[in-house]
């Protein structure tokens, strides 16, 4: 099995699981629809699983992260809990989907030059940008990305961004 295909089926075993608790790994920023994590969004579900949502080169990337899923029973001493929206959620996850880019669209300006007089090599041609979780009417989405200006962001980073709602997402220019 393929590890990309591997980082799918992790997020569909969330199908179907409600999130009871949710904590974050050194929080920057809790803004009203997007939150900045340094280090990880760990869950926990109804069924006692805690996954951990993290930046990582988990996909052999080179020039940056994208996002990763796995399960960390244990909470690091650097969490804090959060309550309220985006999480504040009554249904279960009823579609969990990886959103795959391509790296040339995410490449910093200086990386892409090197690319072009051939001082460097893509290895792979996509990373997964961010994971959705589907509510019902609603998704949450955690994205290997950072802000760079209040309503513009860069992905491939080794950060976090809980965004609330596709339409958020999409104004951060991550979709």
């Amino acid at each position: 099995m393929t590890a990309e295909l591997e980082l799918e089926r992790r997020a569909q075993r969330l199908v179907g699981r409600r999130v009871c608790r949710v904590w974050y790994d050194d929080a920057r920023t809790l803004g009203a629809a997007v939150h900045e994590v340094a280090a990880a969004v760990h869950l926990e579900l109804d069924d006692g699983r805690r996954p951990r949502i993290a930046w990582s080169r988990e996909l052999a990337t080179r020039h940056g992260f994208g996002v990763a899923l796995g399960e960390q029973q244990t909470l690091p001493p650097t969490v804090r809990e959060v309550t309220g929206a985006p999480w504040a959620i009554d249904s279960p996850v009823t579609a969990a989907r990886i959103h795959w880019r391509a790296i040339e669209d995410a490449l910093r300006a200086g990386l892409r030059v090197n690319l072009a007089i051939g001082a460097d090599h893509l290895t792979r041609y996509d990373f997964p940008q961010s994971l959705e979780l589907v509510f019902g009417d609603r998704s949450v989405f955690v994205a290997a990305a950072r802000l760079i200006a209040p309503d513009s962001a860069e992905g491939f980073a080794s950060s976090l961004l809980v965004v609330d709602g596709a339409g958020a997402l999409a104004r951060l220019g991550l979709r």
